[in-house]
């Protein structure tokens, strides 16, 4: 009878523990979805207001990206594809983003995939005014660094676009 007191003592304790543990994770995924959540926001926000130096100063020094059509680009590449669209984009007329998923990776880094769209009225070189609009969804790999959260590397997994309604590629 004692023996078996002290079993199912340790059974009760063993699926305390484990239900404790579980809240504790899941309340520390909560906590990193929010904080993800929250950048992805502020994103946006330099997006719809147009402020692409935030946007780049987001990104580690070795941030890649990889485009739909699987070209990757460097950081400096991928900047200067910006700072070219940046001086014909009139004006952002909606952007969003929504997490769908974040995962602890290697050490100091968070694998967040996102799908995100938006709508922009352009001007292009001839003067030209058009409006695209798109949808996605991508992989970003974030880095913890000693300046907080930064993005080293971005996947376009999906994404459809339209120019002036028509679907483009």
């Amino acid at each position: 009878m004692i023996q078996r007191r002290v079993s199912v003592k340790c059974i009760v304790s063993a699926c305390i523990g484990v239900l404790l543990f579980g809240t504790a994770a899941k309340a520390a995924d909560d906590n990193i979805r929010k904080e993800f959540e929250a950048i992805y926001a502020r994103r946006d926000k330099a997006m719809l207001s147009k402020d692409f130096g935030l946007m780049k100063s987001m990104e580690t020094e070795d941030y890649t990206e990889k485009k739909k059509d699987g070209k990757v680009l460097n950081k400096e590449q991928s900047d200067a594809e910006v700072d070219e669209l940046a001086p014909m984009i009139k004006e952002v007329q909606g952007f969003w983003t929504k997490v769908e998923s974040v995962k602890e990776g290697d050490e100091n880094e968070v694998i967040v995939e996102v799908s995100d769209g938006g709508k922009i009225s352009i001007v292009d070189p001839e003067g030209k005014s058009h409006i695209i609009e798109g949808s996605g969804r991508s992989r970003d790999t974030w880095e913890h660094t000693d300046k907080g959260w930064k993005l080293k590397y971005h996947e376009n997994l999906e994404s459809t676009t339209k120019l002036d309604g028509k679907p483009i590629d």
